[in-house]
């Protein structure tokens, strides 16, 4: 007999329903997944599927907020004061490093593709996930630039293009191979690299 908490065992549950249409959507489209599809993976019974999300733009809500989430936890690793004790370097690399590792997770591929091929369906949802994830990690990084110029370590006019350059070089280009699906996501060596090329074109500029 289980000695889990029920609440864990839910839980559970409903992850395994996210994680499966989650997969579904990506490899099927929305249109192509039926509830019968996730309930003959997962297990258990549509009622049951529906007592978690009730419709299939239900299971989408919460696929959004999952990946919401994952970028908070990620940005929540960023603290500013922890960042602000950091020499430069090593501060471009933390940030770089948390951010590829965000932007290539399987939540975040996937809910990239699913909006891409969706986007006319759930504008609202796409918003959503724009401004909890690139959005507020512009902002986050856009202030860290600030702080660091103020203290005369960068020269910096344009805060928010400087943003945009260093977050696209960290993640632009993998992260589009990987939703093609013409690329894994890279091994930690490679990823290190990555991050280490584009902190020093960073302080090059």
């Amino acid at each position: 007999m289980s000695t889990r908490d029920p609440s864990e065992r839910e839980q559970d549950r409903r992850r395994s329903y996210l994680a499966v249409a989650r997969r579904l959507f990506a490899e099927r489209g929305f249109d192509a997944t039926s509830t019968d599809m996730i309930v003959a993976e997962v297990g258990g019974s549509k009622a049951t599927l529906y007592k978690y999300f009730p419709t299939k733009e239900a299971l989408v809500a919460g696929l959004i907020t999952e990946v919401i989430d994952g970028a908070q936890r990620a940005q929540g690793g960023l603290a500013a004061d922890a960042l602000a004790a950091l020499p430069l370097r090593d501060a471009l690399t933390r940030i770089g490093r948390a951010t590829l590792d965000a932007v290539v997770s399987a939540p975040a591929i996937g809910m990239l593709r699913l909006c891409l091929g969706e986007v006319n369906r759930f504008p609202d949802l796409a918003r959503a996930l724009w401004d909890h994830g690139p959005a507020r990690s512009y902002a986050v990084f856009r202030a860290f630039l600030e702080d660091r110029r103020d203290r005369g370590e960068l020269d910096v006019d344009d805060l928010q293009l400087a943003s945009e350059h260093f977050l696209a070089a960290i993640a632009g280009h993998i992260q589009l191979k990987v939703a093609m699906r013409i690329a894994e996501p890279p091994p930690p060596r490679e990823r290190d690299q990555r991050v280490a090329a584009a902190v020093a074109t960073f302080l090059a500029r």
